[in-house]
């Protein structure tokens, strides 16, 4: 009996000690968790980059949109106006060029492409479309200006002569779709013109 109670005595001794090691772990595993949890804070917002409301201003996009009203016969037996450029100046000495071009062409004027219509003037040039984005009769063309407010601004369309009786108003809009929400027309031009106007 007495040897039973000492092998009892002795177990449970020996279970008393047991625990260390893994109170051990345990504080590990706690230290562990509080640095994971530093980490899931995320950044301290000082160390955060630009913000996009810092952006200058110049980088906004407006679209100056070329709307084709021509009632004459154009470049190879197809209605339409034929725009090499659009060109932005600013009292305050911003100017540019359009710097992408998108729109809803007609007929065969479709499958043409608009890109010709961004950058510097480059015409005249033969064929006319190397250097010119045909608009078809009854189509539209917005050309994105990185411009910021153009309000007092001159706005310029260079049109290349095709001996069409092209016809064309453009249009200011703040997005790349000719709908009631733009403004204009602000001025009207026609074939071979370099047609301009002063946003208001």
């Amino acid at each position: 009996m007495i040897r039973y109670l000492c092998f009892v005595i002795s177990i449970v001794g020996m279970a008393g000690c047991e625990p260390e090691p893994d109170q051990q772990g345990v504080r590990g595993l706690s230290m562990m968790d509080t640095d994971m949890g530093e980490v899931d804070r995320g950044p301290d917002p000082d160390d955060a980059g630009p913000q996009s409301d810092a952006a200058p201003v110049d980088d906004e996009s407006q679209f100056i949109v070329l709307n084709d009203t021509t009632m004459g016969l154009g470049l190879g037996a197809e209605f339409g106006s034929d725009l090499d450029a659009v060109m932005f100046e600013c009292p305050d000495g911003r100017r540019g060029f359009g710097v992408h071009a998108e729109g809803v062409q007609i007929g065969a004027a479709a499958e043409l492409a608009v890109e010709a219509a961004t950058g510097a003037p480059d015409g005249p040039c033969d064929p006319l479309r190397d250097c010119a984005a045909h608009v078809s009769a009854g189509g539209w063309l917005a050309v994105q200006l990185q411009s910021g407010d153009l309000t007092g601004c001159t706005v310029r369309m260079y049109e290349l002569a095709d001996g069409g009786d092209d016809r064309f108003e453009a249009w200011l809009c703040a997005t790349p779709t000719l709908n009631g929400s733009c403004d204009g027309p602000l001025f009207t031009g026609s074939d071979g013109q370099v047609a301009e106007g002063i946003v208001r």
